[in-house]
């Protein structure tokens, strides 16, 4: 289990072992893995149908660790381990305080992008989570990476327009506004520059990890070139 899922000389955790399932998800290497991974989610499960991130009492439940296990599950077997508890779970942690939140990146959009595949981006969360990144997209068309930042975030913009599009809850202009602030903050090489530090969880640590970034902005550039609402990509501003 541990070599599957973690590693050789790591101890196995919730968040890897989703991410992990949902990677492998479809594929030989995934059907050899899921046996192990379903005896891990079950034996990691409390009794409300929730994972802690570590393998440790002492450990809190992150809303966006519970979504990647929920999502990974169903991905395979989601009839070995259940995940109604969780989904509903999430919700409700919507319904008491109006808001998703998430303990690995500080970006606004990030908790929607990763609970709303789970709970169904048609629910009453979602579309609410989806109106309040509508409603503070920046005048460049990007989206900070944390209220009050004084700039916009590329993975930040681009987590927003994947919840506004999967959602679709956003507006043909503010996502072709969204493509424009993305391909016109792309370096010659390819990438992104992030203005500020964006990781910071579960533990108390602030960090960067560009190949995360990158990924979080092209999955958003990708949600944008499917939504056939925003029309064609716009060229760069010359």
């Amino acid at each position: 289990m541990s070599a599957a899922i973690a590693g050789n000389g790591l101890a196995c955790d919730a968040d890897t072992t989703g991410n992990t399932l949902l990677a492998l998800a479809g594929t030989e290497q995934g059907r050899k893995a899921w046996p192990a991974a379903a005896d891990y989610a079950r034996d990691h499960q409390d009794h409300r149908g929730l994972w802690t991130t570590w393998t440790t009492t002492s450990d809190t439940v992150a809303q966006d660790t519970v979504a990647h296990m929920v999502a990974g599950i169903l991905a395979h077997a989601p009839e070995e381990v259940g995940v109604q508890q969780a989904a509903r779970w999430l919700l409700q942690q919507h319904r008491g305080a109006g808001r998703w939140t998430a303990d690995w990146y500080v970006f606004p959009g990030y908790p929607a992008a990763e609970i709303g595949p789970v709970v169904g981006w048609d629910t009453v969360a979602a579309r609410s989570e989806a109106r309040t990144l509508a409603a503070t997209q920046n005048g460049d068309g990007g989206w900070p990476a944390f209220p009050g930042a004084s700039g916009s975030s590329p993975a930040a913009t681009a987590l927003a327009a994947t919840v506004l599009t999967r959602s679709r809850a956003g507006t043909p202009q503010a996502l072709r506004r969204a493509a424009c602030f993305l391909i016109e903050s792309q370096l010659d090489d390819g990438t992104w520059i992030e203005p500020a530090p964006y990781m910071c969880g579960p533990r108390p640590f602030l960090t960067d990890v560009a190949s995360q970034a990158h990924a979080l902005t092209c999955r958003g550039l990708i949600d944008l070139v499917r939504h056939t609402a925003a029309g064609p990509l716009p060229s760069p501003a010359v």
